[in-house]
């Protein structure tokens, strides 16, 4: 699903997101911050209030039909990350 290889390079706080039967009725739920140095790998994601990044890493963060992760860092748009492949 996530196509961009990715090292972290600001920390970024990354929410649980439980799907309902529409987008309005999806559950956020804070769950913790990507530490600097980490890899990960992230698709952009967009929602009609706003976009971010789905994100996966082969410890912590999964992609499931009704959970995955979501990073989102507000008006500074991509520079908490940098491509590694």
């Amino acid at each position: 699903m996530c196509t961009r290889y990715v090292k972290v390079i600001k920390p970024i706080r990354v929410y649980k997101v439980r799907t309902g039967t529409c987008e309005a009725k999806n559950k956020f739920h804070k769950y913790g911050k990507i530490k600097k140095g980490a890899k990960i790998w992230i698709s952009h994601y967009l929602m009609s209030t706003g976009g971010g990044w789905v994100v996966i890493s082969a410890h912590k963060y999964y992609s499931t039909r009704r959970t995955f992760f979501f990073a989102s860092n507000g008006h500074a748009r991509a520079n908490w990350y940098k491509r590694i492949a």
